[in-house]
This record gives C-alpha cells, structure tokens and sequence, in this order.
C-alpha cells in the first residue's frame, strides 16, 4: 500500500467482519483470507515487525452442524445433549436466546457459565491454527445486539426479509 515508502507508520492491520465466511465467528472467507494465504501475509506482517489484530463479533450462528455451535451447545464427538450441556445465554423458553445479528440467527455465551472461558479459549485457539496467527482480536459487538424487534425469537420455517430472519413477540 506504499506506507514504508512514504514514511508512514504502520504497526498494525486490523480486519473487519469481511475476513468471517458468512459472517460466521471463528471462521475465515474462504476467498479473501484462504489459510494458507492468510498464514503468509500475517508471516509478512510478523517479518516486518507488524501485527494482524482480525475482529471478533460474539454473537454465534445458530447452525446445527456448525462446528462453534454444535461445541457451544455441548455437542461433541457426535453426541447431541439437546443444549442441556449448552454455554448460551438461556431465554424466557428455556432453550438458548434467539437474535439476530450480521451472521443471521445467533446465540450469544453466558459468560457466568463454568464451562464459558473454557469454551471461548478454545474456540479462539482453533481459529487461530486454522488460519493467521493473530496477535490479538478487536472485540465487537459484545453487548448482546439483536437486529429484531421482540423479546421472545424463533427460527422461521419461511424466508422473513434480509433485516431479520426470526418470528419475534413481544414479551407478554
């Protein structure tokens, strides 16, 4: 980008949300930021005395099959506990809560979980070795956001506009 020629300080490249595949945490697009490419540019930067700092968006995407969901809901080596095993923070129904955010139908941890931290670790070491070697992450979105409107969300079985794909009601 021309900065060491033009005497720029640069220590530092910061990714948005285009570096997840499909908005997804704990993912990489598999176009622009291909592991093996990715690993490179970040050798690069690490060469040049830089770091790779990619963001972070909380919210997990509710996707049976998706390997950060399915370990978050305590599904793993094939087993499916149901949720009861799940790190997610639990909504007025009893199962985890429904939003909505850039990955589409989300859950969001409940970081008083015993098993959260170790959840989260490990979920970021992964995603670590599957790609870059960041030197840090840039945490957004921590609150828990929700593109829809209403208190209590469920998955739709028809497609709902691009703005929120839920069936929400207001709490009663």
């Amino acid at each position: 980008a021309g900065y060491r020629e033009a005497g720029l300080p640069l220590d530092a490249v910061w990714s948005d949300i285009d570096v997840y595949d499909k908005n997804r945490l704990f993912t990489y697009d598999p176009k622009n930021y291909a592991p093996t490419s990715l690993s490179a540019f970040v050798d690069e930067l690490h060469t040049s005395d830089m770091h790779w700092v990619p963001i972070v968006d909380c919210a997990v995407a509710s996707e049976p099959g998706f390997p950060p969901y399915d370990r978050a809901m305590g599904n793993v080596n094939g087993s499916d506990s149901g949720g009861a095993d799940s790190v997610f923070v639990q909504g007025r129904t009893g199962g985890p809560y429904f939003g909505q955010v850039w990955s589409g139908p989300s859950h969001w941890v409940d970081w008083l979980h015993p098993r959260a931290a170790e959840y989260w670790g490990g979920e970021l070491l992964t995603w670590r070795s599957n790609g870059g070697a960041f030197d840090g992450v840039w945490i957004d979105m921590n609150e828990p956001s929700n593109f829809c409107t209403g208190d209590n969300c469920a998955k739709s079985d028809t497609s709902l506009n691009a703005t929120c794909q839920l069936v929400c009601e207001a709490p009663e």
